[in-house]
């Protein structure tokens, strides 16, 4: 099972023993492992808690919603050095959209965009990134849930998104994969525990068999 060493997590770095925490721990994964059986053996051996399979379960939904959320047509990515955060925001948004898993591959081809990573990725650029993506998204069909509504299935596919844009920044080599999960807790916290909470907790609210 994969640890993240070091001493007491700050607020950037994230607080590991938080469900929001755990969930983008194990959604950050290889994707062979957000099959549900194949994490809980791989994880902890048939031996999980509640919470863990809880961990699980959720972060397999949320793997299923973002497959089901299309995406608009690409645009061009500007080329060279940036101006401005705004530009660097909107430069990533597109290469996230763009790359996929093969983000970090771009990034890598890309000296300046590297520089400007290292220099300027913060919770600030972290929340404008993952707030245009979210902009972008369309609710997944009622085939998806028919017991949930539009806006509940709206909430579904923006929140799976938080979650798939802290995977691949994630996997920046320019940054360190503690500190952007610590940015995806504090966005979740911050845009979308309250209606998690409201719906009865991550399980209640990912529960197709739940409603509005």
């Amino acid at each position: 099972m994969e640890h993240f060493r070091g001493g007491l997590p700050t607020v950037e770095e994230g607080d590991e023993g938080s469900l929001e925490f755990q969930l983008l721990a194990s959604y950050c994964r290889p994707r062979y492992f957000l099959h549900e059986g194949r994490m809980v053996r791989y994880l902890f051996g048939g031996g999980a808690t509640d919470q863990q399979l809880v961990v699980v379960k959720v972060a397999a939904k949320l793997e299923s919603i973002v497959h089901s959320v299309p995406f608009p047509q690409e645009e061009d990515v500007k080329k060279g050095a940036l101006e401005n955060q705004d530009e660097l925001a909107l430069k990533l948004v597109e290469l996230l959209k763009r790359s996929g898993d093969k983000l970090n591959d771009e990034i890598k081809q890309d000296q300046v965009l590297q520089q400007q990573l290292r220099r300027a990725f913060d919770y600030t650029l972290f929340e404008r990134v993952t707030s245009a993506l979210q902009s972008l998204v369309v609710a997944p069909g009622p085939g998806a849930c028919a017991a949930r509504g539009q806006e509940g299935r709206m909430r579904w596919a923006q929140i799976a998104w938080a979650f798939e844009a802290t995977r691949r920044l994630s996997a920046m080599d320019v940054i360190v994969k503690r500190r952007v999960l610590g940015f995806g807790e504090r966005y979740l916290l911050q845009h979308h525990s309250a209606w998690v909470q409201q719906q009865g907790g991550w399980e209640k609210a990912f529960d197709t068999e739940e409603i509005d």
